[in-house]
């Protein structure tokens, strides 16, 4: 049941610790929390090295921060209006090159050396609870999870991010900020009002901007031959298309 509610309870953290407290600007808790490295350190947690479990849990945050940062009409309506500005930062930073790199290190694990666990036929009852045998990582179970969840990542961060919606929505986001800090200017000053103006404009720069996946697809590119053996015979005992396959229509 705890590795149920992690998930929820992970993204309900992140949620309240974006909105700490109104006394610090929301610029300057995700400026801490990106200094603080965390898509990085979250997209390590996703190494085979760590458990099936931790991927899991780790995957659904990473999910939900996407989510949240993705473009959607009714934020984009209310925009710097009724509603707080919505940011992209951590989406634009897990699509930058050192964790992209990080990401397709983990799709093209090889764990053909790694046995796959043998089913167990033991069905006696062992009556000492507090004996653990606990599996040295990485294993066949943590490479297999990271492969997936790893993929899972690349295409939830396209999924979310490749729209034709954006570029409207963050004219429109833009306008309305704009908008509503001219109509709050107490000062009829043209050069305090072009300096309120410009810093409205740099703080919408630092939250919102496009999610260049030009890394991804340059990663990708310059490591096709490795990919390409996967694609003619998928690390699946499923049959086909595999997840390689659907990834690889997904960015075509």
């Amino acid at each position: 049941m705890s590795s149920l509610l992690a998930p929820a309870y992970l993204k309900y953290a992140f949620i309240r610790l974006s909105a700490l407290s109104r006394q610090i600007p929301l610029t300057c808790r995700l400026q801490w929390l990106s200094e603080e490295r965390l898509m990085t350190r979250l997209v390590r947690r996703l190494s085979p090295a760590h458990s099936p479990d931790m991927h899991v849990v780790v995957a659904e945050l990473i999910k939900g921060i996407i989510s949240m940062s993705a473009p959607s009409p009714a934020v984009g309506l209310s925009e710097g209006l009724q509603t707080g500005l919505v940011s992209n930062r951590f989406a634009r930073e897990l699509a930058n090159r050192e964790n992209m790199q990080i990401l397709v290190d983990y799709v093209l694990c090889n764990f053909n050396d790694m046995a796959p666990p043998p089913p167990s036929n033991n069905t006696a009852r062992d009556d000492s609870p507090c004996r653990t045998n606990t599996p040295t990582l990485p294993t066949y179970d943590s490479a297999t999870s990271s492969v997936v969840n790893s993929i899972c990542m690349v295409i939830e961060l396209i999924r979310q991010n490749n729209s034709d919606y954006f570029e409207p929505y963050l004219f429109h986001t833009l306008r309305n900020r704009l908008i509503h800090v001219q109509q709050q200017l107490s000062t009829h000053d043209p050069e305090e009002g072009r300096l309120a103006l410009e810093s409205a404009m740099k703080e919408m720069v630092d939250r919102l901007g496009v999610v260049h996946l030009g890394p991804l697809l340059e990663i990708f590119c310059d490591r096709l031959h490795e990919l390409k053996p996967y694609l003619l015979k998928p690390r699946s005992s499923l049959s086909p298309p595999s997840m390689y396959c659907l990834f690889f229509q997904l960015i075509s």
